[in-house]
């Protein structure tokens, strides 16, 4: 490389003969003013990065990114599921087909013995809302599927607010509040329900708001109305939604009881009466059959699967386990300082921890008399965790820097590899996709079909049955008999029969229990024979399609089935035989 004339002429100058020996002269000399690093500033060093590492900065950094990062999967996923043209949970299309009845005929409950022999289970507040929304869109199935979709999305964001709103009031610090509703808005738990047709997250989010309410006024609120009225008007709305979201208000009455604050508990009650008495007195009065609300309870007990989805949901997903630990501390530490009444108490935390122990006994308690039920059973009771693990969060902070050097670097440890697991969990559940039912839902319309796959129920002429895993339940409790389906399917009524063998065979099975009865299966291995198989896996939408024996398909049917990618059944469909 060649030298500028400045630093050429530099090195040609003369050395000053000062302070040279002959064997150093003619040398360039070298610079000695850098600062000369003692070992004893290496150790100094290296104490200080592993301070940082081991620091309750290093731990929130920790907590907060992995929380945004899976924030920002779950955002991403919800946008995939917004016009997703297929079930996003079971049964999401009843919901809205539901409501789309209510709104033609006036009635939301109707008779179990005739068409459309699809049950209504949830609570009116929700299907009326439904019927609300179909008013803005049209009596239009996908304008309204869309619409609630978007619906229970802002209920999720404003659960959200709720928690964030919730953490503050308990005395939490900005930095450390924002984690409640990260912990909330990346639990994967919530995926799917977050953007479902179904009023788990409205429900979840009047609970909450309840008992955020419950505490305006703060303590004692013996003698403020607003405060046990308006979380009274909220509970009662959540019964109203989902009428098995009783834990908050059992939190509240049995807050209000302990406390002796008689006087609010009796306007909570009050309240809380009014919007279930007022709604169930009018459509008692339109002859509306109100059994149905009682139709989640079944008696195909789901003890022995109810502990194991939450197991298996705190083994699918890591940070799962992290934040049941953190809320249990925060609960603790709640307690200890309640008990303690040392200073000004902030508002809350006794119901706070009342309502966390109840929402999870009531969501197992319900999840296990429910065959059908699922993770949405639980929700209230992650969303309950959210706060409380913030608060655990924040209870480490005044023990974080008298706490052994080992025990900090396992809890950072253990929150870098849980959420590092999550985020691997979100992954994975971002390259599944949702069976795409499409293409074989254009081929049903307008044709008579039975099938248990509800979304393609909807779309074909005169949908019914579309429940069949609920009816199953509600033949074994007496409630319902197949007799009038197997008649039907014995007669060859259906034109097409299309059934989901995702499972590796028909008549799927979840928790025990199949969709169809032993009935139902005779009849349709007597009366169909199978035609095509569209899809070999759950992601492409497989399922079997079932014409009347003897009979040829109708005119174009065949060739429209081919452009569905259905492809001749060359072998018979295996059936899982009928339970219980």
């Amino acid at each position: 490389m060649a030298l500028t004339a400045p630093a050429a002429q530099t090195l040609r100058q003369p050395a000053s003969r000062a302070g040279q020996t002959p064997a150093t002269r003619g040398r360039i000399p070298l610079r000695v003013d850098a600062p000369v690093i003692r070992p004893s500033q290496r150790r100094a060093g290296r104490e200080q990065a592993v301070a940082a590492l081991l620091s309750f900065r290093c731990l929130w950094l920790v907590l907060l990114v992995a929380s945004l990062a899976a924030t920002a999967m779950c955002w991403r996923q919800t946008q995939a599921r917004l016009r997703e043209a297929a079930d996003v949970t079971m049964p999401d299309s009843v919901m809205v087909q539901t409501a789309l009845w209510a709104r033609a005929s006036g009635k939301i409950y109707r008779r179990l013995d005739a068409p459309p022999y699809t049950p209504a289970v949830y609570g009116p507040l929700y299907y009326l809302i439904l019927v609300g929304l179909s008013f803005l869109t049209g009596a239009n199935f996908a304008g309204l599927l869309l619409a609630s979709r978007l619906f229970t999305l802002a209920c999720y964001a404003g659960l959200a607010v709720i928690l964030w709103r919730w953490a503050r009031r308990l005395g939490l610090p900005q930095p450390l509040a924002v984690l409640a509703p990260l912990f909330a808005l990346g639990q994967i738990a919530f995926l799917n329900w977050n953007v479902t047709t179904r009023p788990d997250v409205p429900a979840v989010l009047a609970s909450a708001a309840a008992v955020y309410a419950a505490t305006a006024a703060g303590e004692p609120i013996g003698r403020r109305w607003s405060a046990p009225i308006a979380a009274g008007l909220l509970a009662g709305a959540a019964v109203m939604l989902k009428q098995t979201a009783l834990a908050a208000p059992a939190a509240i009455a049995l807050w209000l009881a302990l406390h002796r604050w008689w006087p609010a508990l009796a306007a909570f009650a009050a309240a809380a009466a009014a919007i279930p008495a007022s709604l169930l007195g009018a459509l008692a009065l339109r002859g509306e059959q109100l059994r149905d609300l009682a139709l989640l309870d079944d008696p195909y007990s789901g003890w022995r699967s109810a502990v194991g989805i939450l197991l298996r949901k705190i083994e699918q997903y890591g940070p799962d386990a992290l934040w049941i630990a953190l809320a249990l501390l925060g609960a603790a530490a709640a307690a200890r300082a309640v008990s303690a009444r040392r200073g000004p108490r902030p508002r809350g935390w006794e119901l706070l921890i009342l309502y966390f122990f109840l929402a999870w006994a009531w969501g197992l308690l319900t999840l296990g008399r429910n065959s059908g039920g699922a993770g949405n059973y639980l929700l209230e009771g992650w969303a309950v965790t959210a706060v409380l693990a913030a608060a655990g969060v924040a209870a480490l902070r005044p023990i974080w820097t008298v706490t052994p050097a080992a025990a900090r670097s396992l809890v950072i440890l253990w929150a870098a590899v849980a959420n590092i697991a999550g985020l691997m969990a979100w992954h994975y559940r971002a390259s599944v996709p949702l069976p795409d039912q499409a293409p074989l839902a254009r081929v049903l319309r307008g044709r008579r079909v039975l099938t248990d796959i509800p979304y393609l129920g909807v779309q074909s002429r005169d949908p019914a049955y579309l429940d069949p895993y609920l009816l199953h339940t509600l033949e074994l409790a007496g409630l319902w008999s197949s007799r009038h389906l197997a008649a039907q399917i014995t007669a060859q009524r259906f034109g097409l029969v299309v059934l989901d063998i995702s499972g590796g065979r028909a008549n799927t099975r979840f928790r025990g229990l199949t969709r169809y009865d032993r009935r139902t299966i005779a009849a349709l291995r007597h009366a169909y024979l199978p035609y095509c198989v569209r899809g070999v896996s759950p992601q492409r939408g497989a399922a079997a399609v079932f014409l009347p024996a003897g009979r040829r398909p109708p005119a174009g049917l065949a060739g429209a089935l081919r452009g569905a990618d259905c492809r001749p059944a060359l072998t018979a469909i295996p059936f899982f035989p009928a339970t219980p």
